[in-house]
C-alpha cells in the first residue's frame, strides 16, 4: 500500500461517490469498514450479462471457464441526501459528527462521475456455479470535480461468485477494503445483470439483484434472428430501499421509480453483451419524508483490449485476496473533517481536548482520541500511561473511553501500548481488566498481542476468586482474538492450536471448561467441532455443558444437526436444560426448527419445552405454521409454565376453554 493512504482520507464530498454509485449505501458505511470483506447478495435468481445469458434453445449461450471480457463503463449523475434522516449512522460513515447536530442534519447534493474498464476472467466452478476474478482498470471517481485519490484501492482485484442460475452470490474484496469503494464497484458491476426466459418470448418479467435488495424488470425484444439483437429493459418495482443493508433508516422507507430504462445490445453468435445504456430517476422516502434522490446515466460497452493481470485459477484468485496490506494501511486513516481538530496537538494538549469533550459527549471524545492516535502512533504508549494514571484507575470514564480509543486505533503501536499496560509490574488489576477489554476489540491482532495475552494468562495462579476471574477473562479474550468471522485465518489457527492443547492437557474440569468457553468465541463449526467432540462424552457434567455451549455461535444446518444428535444422547437434566438454552441462542435453521418441534411431541422436561416454545414463537413472523405446533401442545400439556409461554405467542382459543 502506498504511503499516500497513511493519515489521510479523500475529501468529505468525495466520499459521496460511493453514495451516488451505490444509491447512497456508502453514506451509512463504517469509516473503517469490515475487515472480512465478503458482501453477500440477496438470494434472487438473476443472470448477469457477463454470464452470456441463459442457455436456451434460441440463444444457446453459456459460461465457460477461461472466458475473458472487458467492459468500458461510464456512470454519472447527481445525488441528494437529507442527512437528518440517517444522522445516527452518518456519525460513523461520514465524519463522526454526533447525531443530531446541525452538521449532520443538513441536506447535501452532489454531482458524480465514475469511469473505468471492468476486466474479468472465469477461473473455476463454485458450488455448482462459477467464480469470476475481476478488477477495474483506469478507474476514476469524481464528485463535484474532486477526484477520489484512492485509485489504487479501486483497482484492487476482487471476486464474484455466481450461482448455477447466474445469480450473483457475493462480491469478495481484499481484507480491509473500504466499504464505500466496495459499493462503488458493486454499483458499476450489478447493472450488467440480465435474466432471460426459459423459452423464447417477445417479452418477460424477471427479478434481479441490486445493491440494496432486488427489483422487478420487464424485458421486450426479438429473441432470435437479429444480429446484433436489441432488448429493452424497464425496472417496474424496487424491493427494499437502496440503503436496505444499513442501520438507522426509519420504518416505512421505500424507493419510488420515476424512470428506470435500459437498452441492451447482444451478439448471439459470439455469446457476448455488446453494449448497455441505462437511465434512472429514483426517490427514497419514509412515510412521505424525503430521504434521498438519485438521477443518473450508465453505460457499458464491450471493448477489445488486452486483459488485465488476473488469476487463471480459483486457487490463485483466492490467494490474490490474502494479505493485510490494505487493512494495515487503513489503521492510520483519519477522517479529514476530524483531523484539523487534533492535528499538531501534544499529549498534554490532546488530553485537554479529550477531557473537555468527555464531559459533553463520550462518543465524540472517543473519536477525537482515536483520530489523534492514528495521526501520532508513536505517542500511543505515552497516552496510555497518562490514562492509566488518571484518578479512578481502570474504572474511570477516561480509562474506559481512552482505552477503547486505543483499541479502535488498532495499529501495531496502539497494540504495543496495550501490551505494556497489561504486563506492567505495577499495573493494577482493574487496569489489567481494562487493557484486556480493549484488546478484545482489536480488529487486527498482531502476533505479539496474541503472545502477550497468552503469556499473561499463563502467569496467573488461580488461588483465589479474583485470580480465577482474571484467568477466565484472559482465556476468553484470547479465544475472541481467534474469532473466525474476523477473517484472519493464521490468527484463528494459532488460537485453536493453543486452546486445543489447553483442553487436551486439562487436569481438572475447571481448566477444561476454561478452554471450551474460549473456543466458543472462535465460533466456526468446521474448525471447533472436531476439537470439542470428545468433551461432549466427558463423564463430567460441567465439561459436557461447556462443550454444548461451544455450538452457540456456529451456523449452518450441519452444526445444529450434530447439536441435536448430541442433545438426544444427553441424559442429565441439568445439562439438557443448559444445552436447550444454547439452542435458543443459535442462528435460525431448518434443523433448529425441526428440533424444537420434536421436543413438543416428545417427553421433554419443562425447561426444555419452554425453550422449544420460545424458539418456535420467535420464528412465527417467518414461519407462521409454527402456530399449529404450539396450539397442538396446548392439547396435551397441562403444565402452567408451558401453557403460559405458549400464550405469549399465540392467542387463546375462543372455544374449548383453552
Amino acid at each position: 500500500m502506498s504511503a499516500k493512504h497513511r493519515n489521510t482520507l479523500p475529501p468529505y464530498r468525495a466520499v459521496l461517490a460511493g453514495v451516488a454509485a451505490a444509491f447512497l449505501n456508502a453514506a451509512t458505511a463504517s469509516a473503517d469498514g469490515p475487515l472480512n470483506n465478503t458482501l453477500v447478495l440477496p438470494n434472487h435468481e438473476a443472470l448477469p450479462a457477463m454470464n452470456h445469458g441463459a442457455q436456451t434453445a434460441v440463444w444457446g449461450l453459456q459460461l465457460r471457464i477461461g472466458d475473458t471480457r472487458v467492459y468500458r463503463i461510464q456512470s454519472n449523475g447527481s445525488v441528494d441526501v437529507d442527512y437528518g434522516v440517517i444522522a445516527a449512522t452518518l456519525s460513523n460513515g461520514l465524519g463522526g459528527t454526533p447525531a443530531g447536530t446541525a452538521d449532520a442534519s443538513r441536506r447535501v447534493a452532489a454531482q458524480y462521475e465514475i469511469q473505468g474498464d471492468l476486466h474479468y476472467r472465469v477461473v473455476g466452478k463454485d458450488n455448482g456455479g462459477f467464480l469470476l476474478a475481476a478488477r477495474l482498470q483506469n478507474a476514476l471517481v469524481h464528485v463535484d470535480g474532486v477526484v477520489d485519490p484512492r485509485r489504487d484501492l479501486l483497482e484492487q482485484p476482487f471476486l464474484i461468485r455466481v450461482a448455477p442460475s447466474g445469480a450473483l452470490r457475493s462480491f469478495e474484496f481484499v481484507r480491509g477494503f473500504p466499504a464505500d469503494l466496495g459499493r462503488v464497484i458493486r454499483g458499476v458491476v450489478e447493472p450488467l445483470q440480465l435474466v432471460f426466459p426459459k423459452a423464447a418470448s417477445g417479452s418477460w418479467v424477471a427479478q434481479e439483484n441490486a445493491v440494496g435488495g432486488a427489483y422487478d424488470a420487464r424485458y421486450s425484444g426479438a429473441m432470435g434472428g437479429a444480429n446484433p439483437a436489441q432488448l429493452q429493459k424497464t425496472k417496474t418495482r424496487i424491493y427494499g430501499v437502496p440503503m436496505a443493508d444499513a442501520k438507522g433508516l426509519p420504518a416505512g422507507a421505500a424507493t419510488r421509480i420515476g424512470k428506470a430504462n435500459a437498452t441492451i445490445t447482444l451478439d448471439p453468435t459470439a455469446g457476448t453483451v455488446e453494449t448497455i445504456t441505462a437511465s434512472e430517476d429514483t426517490t427514497t422516502d419514509a412515510n412521505g419524508a424525503f430521504i434521498s434522490s438519485h438521477v443518473g446515466d450508465y453505460s457499458a460497452e464491450r471493448v477489445k483490449m488486452a486483459i488485465a493481470a488476473l488469476p487463471t485459477t480459483a486457487q490463485d484468485a483466492a490467494r490474490a485476496l490474502e494479505g493485510d496490506d490494505v487493512a494495515r494501511a487503513r489503521l492510520y486513516e483519519v477522517n479529514p473533517r476530524i483531523a484539523p481538530r487534533v492535528a499538531g496537538l501534544t499529549v498534554e494538549g490532546m488530553l485537554a481536548v479529550f477531557d473537555a469533550e468527555l464531559a459533553k459527549n463520550q462518543a465524540s471524545a472517543h473519536l477525537l482520541l482515536k483520530s489523534w492516535l492514528r495521526l501520532n502512533p508513536t505517542k500511543s504508549l505515552a497516552m496510555a500511561r497518562e490514562l492509566e494514571a488518571r484518578p479512578g484507575g481502570g474504572e474511570s470514564a477516561a480509562a474506559v473511553v481512552g482505552f477503547a480509543a486505543l483499541s479502535a486505533a488498532g495499529h501495531p503501536e496502539a497494540q504495543a501500548a496495550l501490551i505494556e499496560i497489561l504486563g506492567g509490574a505495577k499495573t493494577t488489576a482493574t487496569m489489567q481488566e481494562r487493557a484486556l477489554m480493549a484488546i478484545l476489540d482489536v480488529a487486527m491482532p498482531e502476533p505479539a498481542l496474541l503472545k502477550a495475552v497468552w503469556s499473561f494468562r499463563s502467569t496467573i495462579v488461580a488461588d483465589d476468586a479474583a485470580a480465577s476471574v482474571m484467568q477466565s477473562l484472559a482465556t476468553n479474550v484470547y479465544g475472541a482474538l481467534g474469532d473466525a468471522q474476523r477473517g484472519n485465518a493464521s490468527v484463528t489457527q494459532e488460537v485453536l492450536h493453543r486452546l486445543s492443547s489447553l483442553l487436551a492437557s486439562a487436569t481438572d474440569s475447571r481448566q477444561a471448561v476454561l478452554a471450551l468457553d474460549a473456543l466458543t468465541n472462535v465460533g466456526d463449526y468446521a474448525l471447533v467441532a472436531p476439537i470439542v467432540r470428545s468433551s461432549l462424552s466427558s463423564k463430567d457434567a460441567a465439561v459436557r455443558t461447556a462443550a454444548f455451549v461451544t455450538f452457540r455461535r456456529m451456523t449452518g444446518e450441519a452444526a445444529f444437526t450434530e447439536f441435536g444428535q448430541r442433545f438426544a444422547a444427553e441424559v442429565d437434566p441439568a445439562v439438557r436444560r443448559e444445552a436447550a438454552r444454547v439452542a435458543l441462542e443459535m442462528p435460525e435453521s431448518a434443523a433448529r426448527t425441526a428440533w424444537a418441534k420434536a421436543q413438543l411431541t416428545g417427553a421433554a422436561e419443562t425447561d426444555v419445552l419452554v425453550t422449544a416454545v420460545r424458539i418456535l414463537g420467535r420464528e412465527l413472523g417467518a414461519q407462521p405454521e409454527n402456530a399449529l405446533a404450539l396450539r397442538a401442545l396446548l392439547d396435551v400439556s397441562r403444565d402452567r409454565q408451558v401453557r403460559r409461554e405458549v400464550y405469549a405467542f399465540v392467542a387463546p382459543r375462543s372455544e374449548g376453554g383453552q
